[in-house]
């Protein structure tokens, strides 16, 4: 009762819980097809609500205009129009949803409204509007350079009055006044609304599926208002969603196209930018939480992505306007003069008077005497390194349009990785202290923090281990091809380097640690083992990307190619990190390294052996994903793993046989961040993080293919083959793969599955998952994933069994494969009638979920038999709506432009009177 809320409470009374079922009859007689509604969609449904929820302003007389005159202020009406988009295979979800209504002046009102329960179009208003508009006709034709304006911003938004910046009207942007008395994008953007709503939230308390399944269309003036005005954090990040995606491509026009000399189509990344920068949030009189600006950084580079140029070499700060707001920030704060960067401060010293005011110790100029009495000097935490970090991300995720990351990104994240972040990198280490036969450590020395005004020294080895680790992970991100003028040299050659470079200066930190108690205190500093996974991460993956788009650079070879391979002649001083063995040499190195280096080194192996395989044709065997499984089991018998890094090396299993092992980079996400809430956001919604179904920036790094991400393509085109060997051994039909594939794919399988059920080699031992239930989860589902009805490879190869004698039989391993026998055959038996009552109502539960994800489709076809026409149909409202096909552009995420799309090619996206209300909107803004 207290989670569903107050206006949910009388539905959760008496036994209102049904279990539906394909044998419960309606009134009729008929089979019931109506959908269950709230409790049982809110609490038994599979999947969640998508809902789309559209605004519209007009006046008691019809007019979709605000008028001016105070008297007609009174006839402002607002009407919503909430539209459920249900997918094929979901339910429909029915019931209450909250309203909150925030309008100019002040007022705030909440109402209740229902979702229809058969998936229709439904009207929630009219709601009247009491305020005063936010700008007048007036205001905003003055703001356009339309006609001589006044000196006085607008009134009714509670504007400071501000000088004119040029002659014959007012500039926003510019060198004078970017951080004197420019205006704030706030101000601009609520220029845009002569309207007195501020903005509309549909359930704020997030209990019908959170931010991404419930999109609001309002202006946006509407959605910067709640991003700066808004206290919610939930709010605001919905807001700065919001933002990252407009406009859109299909979206009306207001009458001016640019305020103050800003293009109002750039409104809302400046909005976002002003966010990032740490302008005063009006809520609280302070800026926001390094959380959501962090968040705004993203939204930003999705926002570039969207509108960004069709290719990499285009040149124009319009075409790179989100990308020059995330490097002018990251410029601002982290470089000096000599544009030399600066590490980032953990901490910050605070002077709280005794009136309580405070000040930043870093805004106090040096020859201020402070009086001890009149001052408690504090010290808080600083996240802005938070902020630092998602910027770097965001500026790496930044693509063109053709997929190509552009030449200013790749200088920047040059700057960062090879300038070691102002900590100790190998560069200023000793030529003694880097020798690891010599005994002798020498301290190292550290350059003075210029940011410390006490004198006293500071590690900055953390500040390596944390922003730097993100810096790595970031290069994952980059595409970029060699240029025609020199096919030879690629661009990320100086990156992989520098990688290689921080690789072996974390490994070598990792050995000092490890050696004893007495050289761990040396100059060398502790590691918390960051960088070290992040950096063979970014090394593989710029090596696959060099290889997969360059016909010079030498291809990836397997461990057990490895002797004959171009590496043993050092044709490339890169040649070793495109082969296994450097990986693997990592994994098997003595005394053991931790345990995400250890996973990193697995998952680069992993990479090149299905690498290998789209090489390889079928007659030659495409083994290079079945080396990478022999490899990552391997790792999970051995007695020496801990049981966190067995559970990584299983999930590197899955990812490799799905399709994500490159493109999720599911080690470095949660080692280089140490966080779940973020790893696990990256992990399910791309580096970008999620969107709000329209126009999704993520989509260019999330999908694989040879334009947008050649190095996940590379990896999966091999592993695609590879899946098919391991599923198609050993089949009847098989002709293609010689006897020792499907005897290695049926003793691959063997291991695998003895391992699931605990047994070892040893007898009377217990086996891994003897004790570990995860672990057995973990590799029961990668089971069910290659071979959901057996392992056909094993099948053969006990059809040989009468041949178990002889010497090839013994000679190919076939004696290795699991046979099975009489008594265990009965036991099999045995336990299949032990549980089969729990079968059968695990099978009833699934025919239940099965039946919920089909009672929408059937009651759209029911309906569409007894379907009557009246003056509702026209207007699309009370109708129910066909479900919406899982297309493309709604597997990466924009389900409301796909449901929109889909809507339209059916002639179902609002019937005649939202035609009326285009053409209306059309003739008044001049344009077709």
């Amino acid at each position: 009762k207290h989670i569903a809320g107050i206006a949910r409470e009388q539905y959760l009374r008496g036994t209102t819980f049904v279990d539906v079922g394909k044998d419960i009859p309606d009134a009729a007689g008929l089979q019931n097809t109506d959908p269950e509604g709230f409790p049982n969609s809110f609490v038994r449904g599979s999947g969640g609500l998508y809902l789309r929820v559209g605004t519209h302003i007009e006046t008691a007389g019809g007019e979709s205009a605000a008028p001016h005159a105070p008297t007609a202020v009174k006839g402002i009406h607002l009407h919503l129009y909430a539209e459920q988009v249900i997918p094929e295979k979901a339910i429909a979800f029915g019931g209450p949803m909250t309203i909150r209504v925030v309008e100019n002046e002040g007022q705030c009102r909440e109402f209740v409204r229902n979702i229809s329960e058969d998936g229709s179009r439904v009207e929630w208003g009219p709601i009247f509007l009491h305020a005063k508009p936010v700008a007048s006709n007036k205001q905003q034709t003055a703001a356009s350079g339309t006609i001589e304006g006044s000196d006085t911003k607008p009134g009714g938004a509670g504007f400071a009055t501000k000088k004119k910046a040029g002659i014959g009207g007012d500039v926003a942007y510019n060198d004078a006044l970017l951080h004197v008395e420019g205006y704030q994008a706030i101000e601009l953007a609520r220029l845009t609304n002569r309207t007195p709503l501020l903005w509309v939230r549909v359930d704020p308390e997030g209990l019908y599926g959170g931010i991404g399944r419930i999109t609001t269309f309002q202006q946006d003036a509407c959605v910067a208002d709640q991003l700066f005005h808004d206290g919610d954090a939930t709010g605001q990040l919905d807001a700065i969603r919001t933002l990252a995606e407009r406009p859109f491509r299909i979206q009306g026009s207001v009458k001016v196209t640019s305020v103050y000399d800003a293009r109002v189509n750039e409104i809302p990344v400046r909005v976002l930018g002003d966010c990032l920068r740490g302008s005063v949030a009006l809520h609280s009189s302070i800026p926001h939480t390094p959380a959501i600006r962090a968040q705004a950084a993203l939204a930003i580079a999705q926002w570039q992505n969207n509108k960004a140029p069709a290719s990499r070499n285009v040149v124009g700060s319009d075409s790179w306007l989100g990308l020059n707001l995330l490097l002018q920030y990251f410029k601002e704060r982290f470089e000096n003069d000599s544009r030399r960067i600066m590490p980032c401060k953990f901490t910050r010293k605070v002077l709280r008077k005794n009136n309580g005011e405070y000040q930043y110790l870093d805004e106090i100029k040096r020859n201020v005497n402070i009086q001890r009495g009149d001052v408690d000097i504090d010290c808080e935490e600083d996240e802005e390194y938070r902020v630092r970090s998602a910027v770097v991300t965001a500026i790496l995720c930044i693509r063109a349009k053709d997929g190509q990351t552009p030449a200013k990104v790749l200088k920047f994240i040059e700057r960062i990785i090879c300038s070691g972040d102002g900590a100790a990198v190998e560069g200023q280490i000793s030529d003694a202290l880097m020798d690891r036969n010599g005994r002798r450590r020498k301290r190292v020395k550290i350059a003075d923090d210029p940011y410390l005004t006490d004198g006293t020294m500071e590690s900055s080895t953390f500040v390596a281990d944390s922003l730097m680790a993100d810096a790595l992970l970031a290069l994952c991100h980059i595409n970029v091809r060699p240029t025609q003028m020199d096919p030879s040299f690629h661009p990320v050659l100086k990156l992989m380097q520098a990688c290689r470079r921080l690789l072996n200066w974390s490994l070598y930190k990792e050995e000092t640690l490890l050696e004893n108690e007495e050289t761990a205190r040396s100059g060398v500093g502790l590691s918390s083992a960051r960088i070290a996974p992040c950096a063979i991460t970014a090394l593989v993956s710029l090596a696959l990307l060099r290889q997969s788009t360059s016909s010079s650079a030498t291809k990836a070879v397997l461990i057990e190619d490895e002797a004959t391979s171009p590496h043993a002649n050092n044709v490339d001083e890169f040649d070793d990190v495109i082969g296994t063995n450097f990986y693997s040499d990592i994994f098997f190195k003595k005394p053991q390294l931790s345990d995400v280096t250890r996973a990193a080194a697995a998952q680069a192996v992993a990479c090149i052996c299905c690498a290998v395989d789209r090489f390889k044709e079928k007659s030659e065997g495409p083994v290079g994903l079945l080396t990478a499984l022999e490899f990552l089991l391997d790792g999970i018998i051995d007695p020496t793993t801990t049981m966190g890094l067995r559970l990584s090396l299983a999930a590197i299993m899955y990812d490799a046989c799905t399709g994500k092992v490159c493109s999720v980079q599911r080690i470095a996400s949660i080692a280089g961040c140490n966080d779940l809430g973020v790893s696990g956001a990256r992990l399910f919604d791309g580096p970008l993080g999620g969107c709000k179904g329209g126009d999704n920036g993520s989509s260019l790094l999330m999908s694989v293919t040879e334009l947008t991400n050649p190095t996940a393509s590379s990896v999966n085109d091999g592993a695609r083959k590879g899946l098919r060997l391991l599923k198609f051994a050993g089949t009847p039909r098989d002709k293609e793969h010689q006897p020792f594939i499907v005897v290695r794919v049926a003793k691959l399988a063997t291991k695998l599955w003895r391992t699931i059920n605990g047994d070892t080699e040893v007898p009377g031992a217990y086996g891994v998952c003897s004790r570990d239930g995860n672990l057995r989860a973990s590799l029961l589902m990668l089971w069910q994933w290659i071979w959901p009805a057996g392992c056909p490879a094993i099948v053969q190869v006990q059809s040989w069994r009468e041949h178990e004698k002889t010497e090839q039989y013994i000679r190919l391993g076939a004696h290795e494969v699991m046979q099975i026998n009489e008594d265990e055959k009965r036991s099999a038996q045995a336990e299949e009638i032990a549980t089969a009552e729990l079968k059968r109502v695990v099978n009833i539960e699934l025919d239940r979920q099965k039946w919920r994800s089909e009672m929408a489709l059937k009651a759209y076809q029911k309906h569409t038999k007894e379907a009557v026409v009246d003056s509702a149909v026209s207007q699309g409202l009370g109708v129910p709506l066909p479900l919406v096909a899982r297309d493309e552009t709604w597997k990466l995420g924009g389900w409301a432009t796909s449901a929109s799309c889909q809507r339209r090619a059916k002639g179902l996206d609002g019937g005649a009177a939202i035609s009326k209300v285009r053409l209306k909107v059309a003739s008044s803004a001049g344009e077709t």
